[in-house]
């Protein structure tokens, strides 16, 4: 991943060749594509690109998206299968199930 920094607060990922991900105004922008996100994706996906290789358990993702502790794993899978949904515009970009209580974001090898 790749920032570009506005002020003190990076809002631009670069996340492949084909896709960048605006944190500030809640966007994919793929070509000439915008594709806006919701506030869950973009909280789920900002926390994936700052976790040590993009992995995150399943105790930090639920705290990422439900601090109050009302989510569970069903909501979970959910919010994981909307993130992989709005990803899906470069299918070298995915989310993946790592061991039985990890997912890790897939970014495409820098060249």
């Amino acid at each position: 991943k790749e920032l570009r920094e506005s002020g003190k607060e990076p809002l631009l990922y670069i996340l492949s060749p084909k896709v960048t991900f605006d944190s500030y105004a809640k966007l994919l922008i793929c070509g000439d594509q915008t594709i806006p996100l919701t506030s869950q994706a973009c909280r789920l996906l900002d926390a994936f690109l700052n976790a040590p290789d993009y992995i995150l358990t399943y105790e930090e993702l639920l705290e990422c998206l439900w601090k109050d502790g009302s989510g569970g794993m069903v909501r979970l899978r959910v919010a994981i299968s909307r993130l992989r949904i709005v990803l899906s515009v470069d299918p070298e970009i995915t989310v993946f199930q790592r061991d039985i209580d990890k997912y890790q974001l897939i970014l495409p090898e820098k060249e």
